[in-house]
């Protein structure tokens, strides 16, 4: 409810601050009608118009060429994903959804920049339209990821090899496996701070810690990756491992895991300062924290 008063409060008092810093009116105008922002009968979820935020990196400046994807839960329970838009200055994004698609139940985004060493990050948003319009107060931010330092060549596509980082992760991968072919010679990892989680991870407690991948991809069959446990758990330690879920995403146990939902995946115990990541389907984001 926090984001439906605050929300409120920048459409009636001149200059009011959102809880990032950025002020209402500094925010990219929508071109909708009156009549445009009001739901119709008809409709018993809720009424998005047009939605705005704003992509930023880490230190916060606002990031140019990126794109923002909008994935919607429809009213009937389907889901339809827009074609990604790209932004319309200093970083901000200004969406106007079409008619027929303006009566949903949850607004998911995706940002990332095209073939840039960045995560892809998630936001399931809030949904408080206010007025038709649906602002996401929390910037969305785009961290820097690490290219591997051991590649090999991509030879037989169809041949297992193993992909190492500077942080010590490793990926057992099949090139052939990825869902687009020059998934190989792009591939991205890092840690991720959990202070700095995206919203995603909102309402998770005790995760001790965080790793983006990239560029965006499906796996199958999954493929094996290994985390290097740099939070002070001792060998033995049993943790929960956690997933994003991209467009379409199956878990090895056959279930399926809506785009930008962070859920449990599987198990793992730290072995010899690593953590058996089980096999990973997606390349999204990862998060793990210890079992009682």
């Amino acid at each position: 409810m926090k984001y439906s008063a605050l929300a409120l409060a920048c459409l009636l008092v001149p200059g009011c601050m959102s809880p990032g810093g950025s002020s209402h009116s500094d925010r990219p105008p929508l071109e909708l009608s009156p009549s445009e922002r009001i739901a119709p009968d008809t409709c018993t979820a809720e009424w998005v118009a047009g939605v705005r935020g704003r992509i930023v990196d880490e230190s916060g400046a606002p990031v140019e060429e990126a794109i923002v994807q909008m994935c919607l839960r429809m009213e009937n329970g389907n889901q339809l994903c827009q074609a990604p838009r790209p932004l319309v200055g200093d970083g901000y994004f200004a969406v106007v959804l079409p008619e027929e698609t303006r009566c949903v139940r949850q607004v998911t985004l995706r940002a990332t920049q095209v073939h840039r060493p960045v995560s892809t990050t998630f936001c399931r948003v809030p949904m408080t339209p206010v007025y038709g319009v649906l602002d996401v107060w929390d910037d969305l931010v785009l961290h820097r990821l690490e290219t591997p330092v051991e590649r090999p060549p991509m030879g037989d596509e169809d041949e297992m090899r193993t992909v190492r980082f500077p942080s010590g992760l490793e990926m057992d991968v099949t090139p052939a496996d990825f869902e687009f072919p020059d998934t190989y010679g792009d591939l991205t990892a890092g840690p991720i701070p959990v202070s700095a989680a995206p919203c995603f991870a909102d309402g998770v407690s005790d995760l001790r810690a965080l790793w983006a991948f990239g560029p965006e991809s499906g796996i199958e069959p999954a493929l094996a990756v290994r985390i290097p446990e740099t939070t002070g758990l001792p060998d033995g330690t049993r943790v929960e491992l956690w997933l994003v879920g991209g467009t379409y995403t199956t878990l090895p146990s056959g279930a399926s895991l809506e785009e930008g939902l962070f859920e449990p995946y599987g198990t793992a115990i730290v072995t010899g300062g690593m953590i058996p990541g089980g096999v990973l389907p997606y390349l999204s984001w990862i998060g793990y924290r210890t079992i009682d």
